[in-house]
């Protein structure tokens, strides 16, 4: 009588890739795409209201810095996935953060 072996059962490695949630996905993006803003209107002249503009001039720097950060948190999430089939969300935050990251980097360097 022959005994009963356990078996090695074989997975696709791509069973292992989990997809990216949207919401953080687009959480992570929101605050790059504020700073795309306030430099977009600030090319554009647009002049704000009074009380938009403190409140532009006082969260500008926390923003930038948030957005950098959230730009680093992205690459470093998303790397994993660049040679596969991206998501709408995340082709959309890494859009933003890249070119911000990019931007921001130029600007403190030569300025």
């Amino acid at each position: 009588m022959m005994s009963e072996q356990p078996t090695i059962s074989y997975r696709d490695p791509q069973q292992d890739v989990r997809e990216p949630a949207a919401w953080l996905a687009l959480l992570l993006c929101v605050p790059g795409a504020l700073c795309w803003t306030y430099f977009l209107a600030m090319v554009a002249g647009i002049d704000f209201p009074e009380w938009s503009s403190r409140l532009i001039g006082d969260t500008f720097w926390p923003t930038l810095w948030a957005a950098v950060g959230t730009a680093l948190i992205s690459i470093i999430i998303y790397a994993r996935l660049l040679f596969r089939r991206l998501r709408w969300y995340v082709v959309l935050n890494l859009s933003i953060n890249i070119p911000g990251l990019i931007f921001t980097g130029i600007i403190f360097t030569v300025g």
